[in-house]
């Protein structure tokens, strides 16, 4: 004979009280913060002829000096080029670790004559290349066989915030030099998700909500033949800052991109 089960409607009351609470709970939520941890140590003359010697000359140098050591002629001296960085390597950076494997992130900083004023720079090194952050962010994907997907779509647009930022002063650049050589920007983001905004005729599918050490900003990505292209920091409509990279390879089209 089938069992009774008395008493039944105390227990459903119970249930229904205990899932209403954790619906409760999961839709107050609120997102999970990630921090950018990061440790820079400064490199010596020795260190740094090292870690560049597989690469050619070329690669060394930051293109803001570029065009001024060609017109020099100085371009090709290894010695010259080398002898003009002032390198610190940014560790710790798990997301960054993670999608680049195999490659190493350096923070540079030029003070010299052949600039008008000093500037910071971020470079990516592999084995055979370099890369300068933000403006080779797309050449540094398609090296690495990278394509933009749903899956990490966002992780890649934290990457770039990244990138970006490293590529600026923290501490100024004015007094102990050195001191910039050991600071990289606090970085916390929010909140990330796919959006689909059209604002002054560029289609945003990405949007962070980010926090630099005391300010919050919101950053839009917009993709075209599965790479960012156009990037605007803060209202699309009147942006803080606005990226435009160049895209490279023959990435095609992903079919998420037509939803």
């Amino acid at each position: 004979m089938p069992v009774k089960i008395k008493n039944y409607k105390p227990a459903l009351v119970g249930l229904s009280i205990l899932l209403a609470f954790c619906l409760a709970v999961a839709w107050g939520k609120k997102p999970k913060l990630e921090k950018v941890g990061s440790t820079l140590q400064v490199l010596s003359a020795e260190e740094i002829r090292a870690v560049l010697a597989q690469l050619p000359t070329q690669y060394l140098i930051p293109p803001i000096i570029k065009n001024v050591l060609q017109d020099m002629g100085k371009d090709n001296d290894r010695k010259m080029v080398i002898g003009l960085l002032r390198l610190s390597e940014i560790k710790g950076i798990s997301l960054l670790n993670n999608l680049y494997s195999n490659a190493r992130f350096y923070k540079g900083l030029y003070a010299g004559t052949l600039s008008k004023e000093p500037f910071v720079y971020l470079m990516v090194v592999t084995d055979d290349d370099c890369y300068y952050m933000p403006q080779e962010f797309n050449r540094l994907l398609d090296k690495k066989g990278l394509k933009l997907n749903d899956r990490n779509i966002i992780s890649l647009a934290k990457a770039f915030v990244i990138m970006a930022l490293g590529n600026e002063a923290v501490t100024g650049l004015e007094g102990v030099l050195e001191k910039e050589l050991l600071s990289f920007p606090q970085i916390t983001f929010l909140e990330g998700k796919r959006v689909k905004e059209v604002i002054n005729r560029i289609a945003y599918m990405v949007k962070l909500k980010v926090k630099i050490n005391e300010q919050i900003e919101d950053w839009f990505f917009n993709v075209s033949y599965g790479q960012f292209v156009v990037i605007s920091r803060g209202d699309p409509k009147e942006p803080i800052k606005k990226y435009g990279l160049p895209i490279y390879g023959g990435v095609k089209l992903g079919p998420w991109w037509r939803k």
